[in-house]
């Protein structure tokens, strides 16, 4: 069963620091788990604007005060319910997901079980996954990062190494091998671009997430691997 509160609390910031790390193990590997949270954003997001569709719907629908009356009641009733609106706008938009946590979104259904079906990839890459599917990054990348250095034109070695680095928080080299990946030209399908979005989205560093939006523009236009995400990605952002 879905624990939603615990989901809310993993936004709101509510939860300590080994919760935290749990929650995000499990939404790297439990697609249950990545699914709920992209219900819950998507969910969030839709009742935001059906909030703002009421209120506006409310102010356009407020009566006119007669002229006998006097006017100060209703100014003083209209400034109360700005403040109010503006005091629910700053709660909608203070919780609007920050560039990290959508990434963290789409990075999950790329990663954990079932996210990656492998070809004819050899045991050792398939041991590899394994691994990273478990939790047992550190492992993976020792297994793949040798697989690598033996076979450097396996794009799908070279593709998985990059999501282990993304997954254990560095971002630096995984951009360096995703930038590796993209800048192939022997492949039929190529994720390297949409890859180092998610990847600065993630790292979320002073102009990363201009460069992610820009590299998300050229998925989409170049028809590359992750286009359809990066068009819903980009209406995020």
């Amino acid at each position: 069963m879905t624990d939603w509160n615990l989901i809310d609390d993993y936004f709101a910031n509510r939860l300590s620091g080994d919760a935290r790390t749990r929650f995000e193990q499990a939404l790297q590997t439990d697609p249950d788990v990545a699914d709920a949270v992209a219900f819950y954003l998507a969910a969030r997001s839709e009742a935001r604007q059906e909030a703002q569709d009421k209120r506006r719907a409310e102010w356009l629908g407020r009566p006119i005060p007669t002229p006998q009356r006097s006017v100060w009641p209703y100014v003083l009733a209209a400034a109360a319910s700005v403040v109010l609106l503006l005091g629910l706008a700053w709660v909608f938009w203070s919780q609007n997901p920050s560039p990290a946590e959508l990434a963290d979104s789409y990075i999950a259904r790329h990663t954990g079980p079932g996210a990656v079906t492998m070809g004819a990839g050899t045991d050792s890459l398939q041991q590899g996954l394994d691994l990273a599917n478990r939790g047992e990054l550190a492992q993976a990348d020792t297994l793949l990062t040798d697989l690598y250095g033996r076979e450097p034109t396996q794009s799908d070695v070279l593709t998985q190494l990059g999501l282990v680095a993304l997954r254990r928080g560095q971002y630096d080299r995984a951009i360096g091998l995703f930038q590796t990946l993209s800048a192939r030209t022997d492949l039929y399908a190529n994720p390297g671009l949409y890859y180092e979005a998610l990847t600065r989205l993630k790292r979320n560093e002073p102009n990363d997430k201009k460069l992610a939006k820009a590299l998300l523009q050229t998925v989409i236009r170049r028809n590359l691997e992750g286009a359809a995400e990066a068009r819903e990605l980009l209406e995020q952002l």
